[in-house]
Formats: C-alpha cells, structure tokens, sequence
C-alpha cells in the first residue's frame, strides 16, 4: 500500500443487489496480453480442495480482475503457470466431467444472506464488529467490539477474557491488530506533524 492508505485499491463489489466498498491487498500484474491478472500459488504435491479454488475466485471476483495465473510449485520450486479466467476458477480442478468445486450461485446467495444479517445487527455507527463461525458448525457469532471492551472494563478482564470459550484467542487478536493499526497511525501523524530538525524522543 502507498503511504497514507491501508489498502493496495480500493473497490466497488455488486452482488444481488448489494453495493459494497472493499478494501483489497491482492497484487494485481498486467501485460500486452493480459492486462489485469492476480496471480496464485498452488503447491501442486497437495490436492487442490473446493476451498482453494473458492479464495482464488472470490479474491478476483472481489477485486473485478478477469484473470489468475496460478503458479504451480513444488517444493518451492516453480513448475509452469496456468491463466484462467475468473469464471472457469469453479471448474478449474474438474477438466474431466466432474461437477464444478463450488456453485457460485449458491455462494453469491449465502454472501447475500449474510449482508442482510450484518445489516440487521451492525446498528451502532462508527462501532467495529467481528464475525466468528467455528469449523464445522452451522451457527456464527457477531461481537461488536465496544461491547467487549466495557464488558471487560467491568469486570477487570481482558476483551478476550470477556468473550471466552473458542473464540477468545480470535477476539483477542483482533483487539490487538487494531490497536496496532491505530497506534501506527498516530505515530505516523505525530511524524508528519514534526518540525523539520527535531527527533522524538526515546
């Protein structure tokens, strides 16, 4: 990212009826031939799984790139590149008849319920959130991160403390990687705002 922005690009995603405005750090290469390509590592000694192929597609689908290259290793060492369009990411490891690694209908709807839910519970303006679903289960979880904080300050706890269960560590992290981001921010700020000539202290 350039300094002074969090994100590589910034861009406008559309899906069934939604607008949304992301954030994006994939790296995104171009040529004569290919103009705007992401590119993609597969460790080909490893079976290329529906989850794989849902990152690739949904990282350019996001992002609105038409292509990935997908650059098979093994063992770190480069074997050959494949480009695919984004729309045959679903069938790319099906060359042979199989069905598609995943509907991408059915995705698009399940990402549309889930902004409806978001909708229906981010209510607080300004406020930051955390989404959770654990392996396996059916159910997710929603923490609004202010909530945690003063449920933490009242009972003496630490935000992940305040949570517990499984999702501790995860909230606790996420406590953290925002405390860093606006910590670095300010310093930042604190930077630019000094005068020429005149070091921080410490």
């Amino acid at each position: 990212p350039t300094p002074g922005m969090p994100f590589r690009q910034v861009v406008r995603w559309q899906v069934r009826g939604w607008q949304l405005l992301l954030g994006s750090d994939t790296l995104v290469f171009g040529n004569a031939e290919h103009p705007s390509v992401t590119l993609q590592l597969c460790d080909l000694e490893r079976e290329i799984t529906p989850t794989t192929c849902l990152d690739f597609w949904l990282d350019n689908v996001m992002a609105g790139v038409p292509e990935v290259a997908v650059c098979g290793h093994q063992r770190g060492i480069v074997s050959g590149y494949k480009v695919l369009r984004t729309e045959d990411v679903p069938y790319w490891p099906c060359q042979y008849g199989f069905a598609p690694a995943f509907d991408v209908d059915e995705v698009t709807d399940s990402a549309a319920r889930l902004l409806t839910f978001l909708q229906a519970n981010c209510t607080r303006d300004g406020s930051t959130y955390q989404l959770l679903k654990e392996e396996g289960a059916d159910s997710i979880h929603l923490f609004e991160v202010r909530s945690l904080a003063q449920a933490a300050g009242e009972g003496g706890a630490d935000a992940s403390e305040a949570v517990g269960g499984p999702f501790a560590f995860a909230v606790g992290m996420l406590c953290y990687r925002l405390a860093a981001t606006f910590g670095g921010k300010a310093a930042a700020a604190a930077a630019d705002a000094r005068p020429p000539g005149v070091e921080s202290e410490g």
